[in-house]
């Protein structure tokens, strides 16, 4: 069985034990075009799409979900919970930091938050530079997979002249 986009995305849906109403809730995708897209009607899947289940699932790996390359999550750690997890613990823990701010010194500890936002930030925008890569090369083999059905070739040149003659002229096969 060939696995396309929406193939992969029912086995997330099921590996997550997620109906699809729920997920596209999640989502902020309108149900009926999320319900086009899994049947198989809509195969056009734009980039704001892929923002939209990224932000609601960013353990979802995106290159196994665009083109089935690689693992399905991205992010696990060794005792199996996800890095959504680990951010809301960091989050919970983050109320010690401004205090720390406050007096004017920066510990090691904030400057590796720092360092890891920015990382994240700098890995997103790869990610997303990629992504709009990856798509603007799959519109283009697209374009040359459609000129190769449909090749057009030139079937006659007529050349018309000022004394009201023309000549027709005819490509050898």
């Amino acid at each position: 069985m060939e696995e396309n986009f929406a193939t992969r995305l029912k086995l997330f849906m099921d590996s997550i034990h997620v109906p699809s109403t729920q997920f596209a809730d999640m989502c902020e995708i309108p149900r009926p075009s999320f319900s086009q897209l899994l049947s198989g009607r809509n195969q056009k899947v734009s980039d704001v799409l892929i923002r939209k289940i990224h932000a609601a699932y960013p353990d979802l790996s995106v290159m196994w979900l665009m083109f089935g390359e690689g693992p399905m999550l991205s992010r696990n750690n060794s005792n199996g919970r996800s890095s959504e997890l680990f951010r809301d613990e960091e989050i919970e823990n983050a109320s010690e930091i401004p205090e720390k701010i406050n007096d004017g010194t920066e510990t090691s500890e904030f400057s590796n938050v720092k360092g890891l936002t920015k990382a994240k930030e700098q890995a997103e925008s790869n990610l997303y530079q990629q992504l709009e890569n990856n798509k603007k090369i799959l519109e283009m083999q697209l374009q040359i997979e459609k000129m190769q059905k449909n090749p057009r070739r030139v079937a006659q040149i007529t050349v018309y002249y000022d004394d009201s003659t023309f000549e027709t002229f005819v490509p050898s096969k």
